[in-house]
């Protein structure tokens, strides 16, 4: 366990505090922060870095509640209102 605690701190995920007897960890990083920082790498590896694919494989494939879905739809305007980002050119 401390291994895996010792590589997430390395990767920034975790700090950790050592002037004890033990060694404490605390977060660094949100749940939300984590996913999103996650999501952008597997979409990097698997879709060229194109995140569409993967949000459309995930609405499509799950359940969603009524909340779910009135959020989901939020979110949707909140990106309608924003100005289209440029897309990067990639060697």
């Amino acid at each position: 366990m401390l291994t895996l605690l010792t590589r997430l701190r390395e990767k920034g995920f975790v700090n950790s505090d050592t002037a004890g007897v033990a060694h404490v960890f605390e977060s660094v990083v949100s749940r939300e922060q984590l996913l999103r920082r996650r999501l952008v790498e597997l979409a990097e590896e698997v879709c060229d870095g194109t995140t569409s694919p993967l949000v459309h494989a995930l609405v499509s494939g799950g359940e969603f509640s009524a909340e779910e879905i009135t959020e989901l739809r939020q979110l949707v305007k909140q990106l309608e209102q924003k100005p289209p980002k440029r897309k990067s050119r990639r060697s």
